[in-house]
This record gives C-alpha cells, structure tokens and sequence, in this order.
C-alpha cells in the first residue's frame, strides 16, 4: 500500500528553530523593553523578584511544559512590539515576587487575532480599529495558527501563568482616572469616583477569562468550524519491520534501544513522555505470568498519565504480551535482550545517546541509569526514522502521535474490540478512540479490497 508524498524536508531540529525565528526580538525592541519596563517597576513601585518557573510548581508533562514556553515567548514577542511593557512583566522569569499586574486582555486578544489572522493582513483589535506597535507603525498579521486548539491552548498556558503569579479571578482593568486622581494628590488612594475604596491602579485577574478574550475565541472558533486537523499518520506494519531492520541491523545499543521504546510504545499506547521516563521499577515482576516451559509469557507494567488529573489519580496497570506469532514484533524479547546488552538494573530503563554510547563502546559498570532520554531527543530520531523508511519528507506526517496511531492500527488489524482498545489507549470517552478507531478502519478495509500482503504482517491483538 502506498500513500503520496511530499518534497518538503524539514528535520524536527529546524522545526523548532523556525519557530523561534518567528518570536526572536530585535535589539532594539530588546532595549525599549529594558527601558519600559524599569519606569512601570518604578511607577508601580515594584522590584523584580527571584526567578521561578512561569508555570509555577503545577505538575505538567514535558510536552506541555514545552507547548506553553512556546506561547510565552510569542507574547513576550509581541508585548515587545506593542510596547506592553506592563504586561511583560508577568512574562519574566524573575516577575516581582509580592505583586505582579496582569497580562492586559486587549493584548491578549489582538495576539490570537495576530496570530490567527491571514498573513500579511492588517491586524484589527476587537472593535475593527487598527492596531499599532510601539512607534505607531501599522502591523500586519503574522499567521501560522490554522488549528484553533491554538487558541485553546494559549488560553490555558495564560492561565495557569496568572496563577503561578497568583493573579487569579475576575479580570479588572486600570482606571487612569484614579492615577489621575493620586499625581493631584498623593495622599489621595482611594481611588476615583466611581472605585471609590477600591482604587483600579493596576490590573488585576486572570485576562485568559475576560470577555474580549473569550468573544475573542469563540469567533476564532467559528471562523474555523471547517477545519480539519491533519494529524499524524500511522505507520503500516510493513513500515514498522523496516524501522526495526534499519534499527537492528547496525549493531548499535542506541539504536536497539530506540526500536525497543517504538515497540513498547505501540503494544501499550504510550505517549512519548511516557516511553521516555519508563523506570525499571515500573515492571512488577511479582505479577510476571510464565507459560508451561517457565518462559515469560507476560510482563506488568505501571504507566503514569500526562495529564494532572491523570497523575493525581496515581499510574495504570498495563499488560505487555509475548508474541509468538510474530517474533520479531515481539516487546518481551526486545526488552530482555536490551536489558542484557546494556546491564542497567534500576533507575530509568531508556537513555540519552551520550550516555548510552558509553555504556556501548567501553566496559562500563552502571546499575542504575540516572538520566533519561529527552522528548526532543527522541522525536528528533523518530522523525527521521520515519523520512527515511516511507520516504515521506513531510515534517507533519510523522511525529510523536504515530506511535498511538501505529497502536491503534496494529489492535484493529489484529482483530481487537474497540472498547478494549479504547481502555488499553486509556481514552475517556468513545468519541476520542473513534477519530483513531476510524483511520486504522479504513486502511484495513482498503487493505482487504486490495489484497494487500500488509495484512499477513498483523498479528492477533489481545487486551492489556
């Protein structure tokens, strides 16, 4: 079976470093920032504080920690162009420690609009009027954010940034009638008239829950309800045994390792923060089963979720299977011949290249492995992995979602019940397993019309 290809070749390294070309701040923006900055410290009366996460202490899986930075320097990028030097102070790792004003929701809205908007085209507030940046110059979109879950997400990297700055509830703005009324009177800080004992000086709240932030949204919701998300692709069990011949064949531990982490990803449904982080520990080997030969027959493992709610609730019990039929698919092999090779015992099961190298090239004595393997790191080699074997140059085809998809594909195909499936994936809801479900069906059906040998290559699932 074969699909059409793209001539695009962008490597998952340049895709972040696009990325970061698009928010990099010019060196003189940088200095006005410096600038704007010290006079509302001064105005405010505020010093900056010690440096702390912009996320706060919230417990978060890499792959969001990594997808909020990323919205975090696109509106720093952008508080520097509009010359929002208020609201660039919540955006600074060493914000002031006490008491830090909001991120304004007008700057939060026209950065969506900003981002949303065509490229090229005149960026327009809420109320039609043209936005300017800090000399007064026109500004023209810049684009890129196709998918509305863009916003979605930008909102919540917003909020859970107010809350580590601990600016949460109701969002209220500045009143300049009260600054008015402190410069005539200093002694005066009850505020204008109409704040009377509560003086507006600053803004306050979470600007994420604003009005002009979520109308803000829902048009951007709207402007969208023909998009279609592209995804990643799966990857054909053909596709799978020639990534484990490319792997395999080289003779390198680093290598072996990373087919290992594929095939225990797609026989569990792993996420890639998932497969990464795998400890040792995780395998309960009091609950190991053995056949009638005293051959291991299957291996219990605990999964912890990405989500907070799915971290809180404590890890999943999954069962990973021998596979006779197909040996070389089979994860309980893999990992055993892993684990001799590399002589790690304890601590986490898979690790960076520099350190597995070592462990590779010289006699090295190391029980337990201190380190993992990054997100980045992995992404980066399955990627090209995938280029090279499908021949597919398009940098969205493939990514750290195929190894779901991949799992999803090799349980229909081998005959598995979708609620069964569906459980395995630990998917909530059937909505979300059936936007899975309904991709690997229609290969399957494609590739029993055709005839395709494909399908001799998918062996039985059964639940885990």
């Amino acid at each position: 079976m074969t699909r059409n290809r793209s001539s695009r070749t962008l490597t998952s390294s340049q895709f972040r470093q696009r990325n970061r070309q698009k928010y990099h701040i010019p060196v003189e923006w940088l200095n006005d920032a410096r600038i704007g900055m010290d006079q509302t410290l001064l105005q405010l009366r505020l010093s900056l504080g010690s440096s702390r996460p912009l996320t706060g202490s919230r417990p978060m899986s890499l792959n969001t920690t990594s997808a909020y930075k990323k919205h975090y320097r696109g509106l720093r990028y952008f508080c520097c162009m509009i010359g929002d030097y208020e609201g660039l102070l919540l955006l600074q790792e060493d914000a002031p420690d006490h008491f830090c004003p909001s991120l304004c929701a007008s700057t939060l809205s026209n950065f969506i609009r900003f981002k949303r908007g065509e490229v090229g085209s005149v960026l327009v507030d809420a109320h039609g009027e043209t936005v300017l940046d800090r000399k007064g110059d026109v500004i023209a979109c810049q684009g890129g954010w196709k998918d509305p879950d863009n916003v979605g997400q930008l909102i919540s990297a917003v909020s859970v940034l107010h809350a580590a700055r601990e600016q949460q509830g109701q969002y209220s703005e500045s009143c300049q009638t009260c600054w008015d009324v402190y410069h005539q009177d200093a002694s005066c800080t009850n505020g204008c008239f109409h704040h009377l004992g509560k003086p507006r000086f600053w803004r306050t709240g979470d600007s994420s829950t604003s009005d002009v932030v979520q109308n803000t949204k829902r048009s951007s919701n709207r402007d969208s309800i023909c998009y279609q998300s592209k995804g990643n692709f799966a990857l054909m069990m053909n596709e799978l045994i020639a990534i484990r011949q490319r792997l395999v064949s080289s003779g390198s531990l680093y290598d072996y390792q990373v087919w290992v982490m594929i095939l225990i990803g797609v026989h569990l449904f792993l996420r890639a923060e998932e497969m990464e982080a795998l400890l040792m520990e995780d395998f309960l080997l009091d609950l190991t089963a053995f056949d009638e030969l005293g051959r291991v027959d299957l291996l219990v493992v605990k999964v912890h979720g990405k989500s907070e709610k799915a971290q809180a609730q404590g890890p999943v019990v999954l069962t990973l299977w021998r596979l006779d039929s197909h040996p070389m698919l089979c994860p309980v092999r893999a990992l055993f011949l892993y684990v001799a090779r590399s002589g790690i015992t304890k601590g986490y099961l898979f690790g960076p290249k520099s350190v597995i190298d070592r462990l590779d090239m010289e006699p090295v004595s190391l029980d337990e492995l201190t380190t993992h393997i990054s997100y980045d790191e992995f992404n980066s080699v399955f990627f090209q992995l995938c280029n090279s074997v499908t021949g597919d140059e398009n940098r969205n085809r493939y990514g750290t979602h195929t190894i779901r998809k991949t799992a999803y594909l090799y349980a229909i195909w081998g005959g598995g019940d979708l609620d069964h499936i569906r459980q395995g994936a630990r998917h909530k809801t059937m909505k979300n397993a059936q936007l899975y479900y309904r991709d690997s069906a229609a290969l399957l059906a494609r590739a029993k019309r055709t005839g395709s040998h494909v399908l001799s290559l998918a062996p039985t699932w059964h639940p885990i």
